[in-house]
């Protein structure tokens, strides 16, 4: 590892750490009450940190699958790549802001599935260049020759050379599936949300004047942007 992917891995476990273990430690941090930040607002920003990371954790897992899949089909059905070209020009964040303001009540599962279902596209790509290099390889070609099936080749000869890549694209969805589910939360697209509080959330109380803890809020996704795009680095 690079010494920058080095610094944004202990960045991450900095910013993760912290929110696992602030919920059971700020009911226990009595000289905190009376201050700003009493132990109750350090439960309540913690708690919006794990539940902001554990969102992204689940959009960037279902996101890296479907643009997977979706990959490897294109990949194999060149009639494909012409329609998921189409969906490139579509505004995927104005699309849910509208779509999500529309409803009154709004759970963090159903916002995580929507940018799932939202955020393959853009990457997808890649796995389709990647794996239509590889069909065009001569070791591919010979292993048609000697009569292996495509799933075999496919688990073989190709599957073995996409896990760099299949890394990529999910810190890549990580970083990005975070940061949109921050700020959906923070336009407050989902005004009615049931779930746990999030970073976002925050953000939008601090701004309408009704928690002062949207600058932690802001500082903190910014720092988890900022690990992820280093863990990135090439």
């Amino acid at each position: 590892m690079k010494p920058k992917q080095i610094l944004g891995l202990l960045l991450l476990a900095i910013l993760a750490l912290p929110a696992a273990v602030l919920p059971w430690l700020a009911h226990n941090m009595m000289a905190l009450q009376g201050t700003p930040f009493s132990s109750a607002a350090l439960l309540k920003l913690s708690l919006a940190t794990q539940t902001t990371l554990i969102a992204g954790l689940f959009i960037g897992i279902l996101s890296s699958i479907l643009s997977f899949l979706v990959g490897v089909c294109c990949a194999y059905q060149p009639r494909l790549l012409a329609l998921k070209r189409l969906l490139h020009g579509i505004p995927v964040s104005l699309m849910l802001i509208l779509f999500l303001s529309s409803w009154h009540t709004v759970s963090n599962t159903f916002l995580v599935t929507s940018i799932s279902l939202c955020t393959w596209i853009w990457t997808s790509r890649r796995f389709s260049l990647s794996i239509i290099q590889a069909l065009e390889s001569d070791r591919i070609s010979f292993a048609r020759l000697a009569g292996h099936s495509e799933f075999t080749i496919f688990m073989q000869q190709i599957f073995p050379f996409l896990h760099a890549e299949i890394l990529r694209n999910f810190l890549l969805q990580l970083s990005a599936g975070t940061l949109l589910f921050t700020t959906l939360c923070a336009l407050s697209a989902a005004p009615g949300t049931t779930a746990a509080y999030s970073l976002g959330t925050l953000i939008h109380q601090g701004l309408t004047g009704i928690s002062p803890l949207y600058l932690p809020a802001i500082i903190i996704s910014a720092l988890f942007a900022l690990a992820l795009n280093l863990l990135e680095y090439e």
